[in-house]
């Protein structure tokens, strides 16, 4: 049972180190701002690192661009056709 237990300590302690150096790592926040956020992940080991995971997923998403009204090919009917 004492191993599961150190395992487990061992893996918390393993994805704290590398959320840490993902955040560290990053070029998108000041100084302060990463200290935050790493010392958030210390702090609350699971919820902090999952937290800080989807907001940065959430961050590095692609922003889709809305189509043009007048690009969309929707129909075949337009005001310029001819009967």
């Amino acid at each position: 049972m004492e191993n599961y237990v150190l395992a487990g300590l061992g893996l918390l302690v393993l994805f704290n180190i590398l959320i840490s150096l993902v955040i560290y790592k990053r070029n998108d926040f000041e100084t302060f701002q990463k200290v935050a956020q790493i010392v958030l992940v210390w702090l609350l080991p699971v919820i902090g690192g999952a937290g800080i995971l989807i907001f940065y997923k959430s961050i590095d998403k692609p922003i889709r661009k809305p189509e043009s009204f007048a690009k969309r090919s929707e129909g075949n009917s337009s005001w310029q056709d001819e009967p």
